[in-house]
């Protein structure tokens, strides 16, 4: 056979691996003199890699996940109250073998998304089946969807290796429907011994309130605490952090909201009252916080001691030049 002849060959077998690679190979293996076996063994490796890779995209698509978080991209200096080593315990993925659950609940934007995340494609990595949901949106599609699409929307929640249930109760009471397929996810899940991750800000004693059902809480906790383990996140918000940040290279994009949430933060920090007056400073007069230092007495004050009704930026202070 020539080479067009085998990457036909190739092609008709479905060994795309292989066929992308075999001019490659072959010049590879003339231009060194490599043994055959060699040179063969180069091209299997090759489809394999191409196999592994294609299977790994085809599970990240199938999980749900909207992006691959990872551990490391956590700053815990930020906030050392989240139990970093029992986080990395669950990493391990152990209590996906064990079919346990894990359960993670503290104040929002403490980080508890971004570590269920992170299981989440770590199991992925590893070639287990993944499903994540945001519990609100997923519950209310549920909620209306027709009787045939919910039996396969369940069926498509038990089935995997781990699912993830991402902000429970965020939106705190949720319909009869999104807790009735909660017990029945929970309880089926239990019964083939399937790893449940949980996120929530909600603390467990209140659960019955937000189910609207005292006993169909009390059920739901019994299965997934059963074999579990449970963080709690406390500390400070990334979110709000984020946000602080922001401010500083685009003031202008806060809303009124926004400007709230980066305050009740400076508030947490030392220096608050000069970092308030900077932040509002910045945020109303649209000037960044290099272009207020370089302002001058006379830029801000007329000579009769008034306050100019407009500042003109020397060309040097200017955030354009």
């Amino acid at each position: 056979m020539n080479m067009t002849e085998i990457d036909n060959a190739l092609r008709q077998l479905r060994l795309s691996g292989m066929q992308q690679t075999l001019s490659t190979r072959a010049m590879q293996a003339q231009a060194s003199q490599e043994p055959f076996l060699e040179t063969f063994a180069a091209l299997l490796q090759d489809e394999l890699e191409r196999r592994r890779s294609v299977l790994l995209d085809r599970r990240y698509k199938r999980s749900g996940l909207d992006e691959k978080t990872s551990l490391a991209d956590l700053d815990w200096r930020f906030n050392p109250k989240i139990p970093r080593a029992a986080c990395f315990e669950l990493h391990t993925l152990k209590f996906i073998a064990q079919g346990a659950n894990a359960l993670i609940v503290g104040r929002p934007g403490t980080g508890k998304s971004h570590v269920a995340k992170a299981l989440a494609y770590q199991a992925t990595l590893q070639g287990y089946d993944v499903r994540y949901l945001e519990a609100d949106t997923e519950f209310a599609r549920y909620a209306l969807a027709p009787s045939q699409d919910r039996a396969n929307m369940l069926r498509e929640w038990v089935k995997p290796d781990l699912l993830i249930v991402d902000d429970l109760f965020l939106a705190r009471r949720i319909t009869a429907e999104a807790a009735e397929v909660l017990q029945a996810i929970v309880h089926q899940r239990y019964k083939l011994r399937r790893a449940l991750v949980v996120t929530s800000n909600r603390v467990v004693q209140d659960w019955g309130k937000y189910l609207g059902d005292a006993t169909m809480a009390s059920t739901i906790l019994d299965r997934l605490m059963h074999r579990c383990t449970m963080l709690e996140f406390e500390g400070k918000s990334y979110r709000l952090k984020e946000a602080a940040a922001r401010l500083i290279i685009h003031p202008e994009t806060l809303d009124t909201q926004q400007l709230q949430r980066v305050l009740d933060y400076l508030k947490t920090r030392r220096h608050y009252r000069r970092n308030r007056v900077m932040l509002l400073l910045t945020h109303w007069s649209m000037l960044r916080v290099g272009e207020v230092a370089a302002l001058r007495y006379c830029d801000v004050v007329d000579s009769d001691g008034g306050i100019l009704a407009e500042t003109v930026l020397a060309a040097d202070a200017d955030e354009g030049r």
